[in-house]
């Protein structure tokens, strides 16, 4: 199920919570990229903090935005 959930937050994060703004810019423009690395990685935190420790969320969350940067 947690695969599921981890899909869900991606196409959240990709798509519902990105306008069109910030997809057309966010390639250009480092500081529209991390706004929308923190909003992507937002929607994978009510996942991260509900299927794990905090400890494992945070670092998990963290991995996960780093490596969408």
């Amino acid at each position: 199920m947690l695969p599921l959930y981890l899909l869900a937050s991606h196409l959240v994060g990709a798509f519902l919570f990105q306008n069109r703004w910030m997809a057309a810019t966010k390639l250009a423009d480092p500081w529209v990229r991390a706004w929308h690395v923190q909003v992507y990685t937002l929607a994978f935190a009510l996942v991260a903090f509900t299927a794990a420790p905090w400890q494992e969320a945070v670092t998990f969350l963290g991995f996960l935005g780093a490596l969408h940067f």
